[in-house]
């Protein structure tokens, strides 16, 4: 009965062990999609400024009668 408790035990530390390996993992991935997510903001902040500064142009051109190509 002991050597069974002790190979269930065993099995146990094993799984804990796995799990850690598995949250560890799941844990450097979502800080790597963090940063990913970070860097695409700042894309996605850096493209709308531009589109707004075109559209203003755009605009400014358009009032006054201008055409451009």
């Amino acid at each position: 009965m002991e050597e069974q408790n002790n190979a269930m035990a065993d099995q146990l530390s094993n799984k804990v062990s796995a799990l850690k390996r598995i949250t560890i993992a799941i844990g450097d991935d979502v800080r790597e999609q963090n940063r990913l997510l970070g860097e695409m903001e700042t894309s996605f902040d850096s493209s709308k400024g531009l589109l707004g500064s075109t559209m203003r142009k755009l605009t400014s051109v358009y009032r006054a009668g201008g055409w451009f190509l």
